[in-house]
């Protein structure tokens, strides 16, 4: 598979070449697209063209467009952010997630923050998202590393492991070094 960025220094990966991509619209944010991207649709999935922009201003969102080429994906993805912007006053609502995003009951918009997370942290009781131990207890980013051992996921015990060199070994506080 091709990738294409508008900054593709920071997207390349083992998986496929990184190009710069040429856009047809003035999206102003960091859009990627690729001319073969898999889509899993409950039916057996797919195989298509995309086009991906995050825009930030006016609305902070995720716009994909799909298509017969990547072209064809982008004026996708145009048409959807252009009715995201029509749209005027957006009206909230959580279709069922539990991390604040929400999705406009008019037009469609997708919004990473619309609410605050329904989970709470179990040290503090701050609404988070931030990370889920494997008895299913929530911990703010402030709090994370009071998970205790035992309820640490395989992918606690691999950033532990990465995060080797910052964390307080000796005196295991579970905080990071000053």
């Amino acid at each position: 598979m091709t990738h294409w960025s508008t900054s593709p220094e920071q997207s390349s990966s083992v998986f496929c070449t990184s190009q710069p991509l040429e856009l047809h619209h003035p999206w102003n944010c960091f859009c990627q697209a690729g001319d073969r991207g898999i889509v899993f649709d409950g039916k057996g999935g797919y195989d298509t063209a995309f086009f991906e922009a995050f825009p930030r201003e006016p609305l902070s969102t995720f716009i994909r467009g799909e298509g017969k080429d990547i072209v064809e994906a982008e004026e996708a993805g145009w048409r959807e952010w252009q009715k995201n912007l029509a749209c005027g006053e957006h009206e909230w609502e959580r279709r069922g997630y539990r991390n604040g995003a929400g999705f406009c009951k008019k037009c469609g918009a997708f919004k990473p923050s619309a609410f605050d997370p329904l989970e709470k942290c179990v040290v503090c009781g701050k609404a988070t998202y931030y990370h889920e131990d494997a008895v299913g207890d929530w911990y703010c980013k402030e709090h994370v590393r009071e998970i205790p051992l035992v309820n640490w996921t395989d992918v606690d015990w691999i950033m532990a492991y990465k995060d080797n060199e910052t964390w307080d070994w000796k005196h295991k506080t579970g905080r990071y070094k000053a």
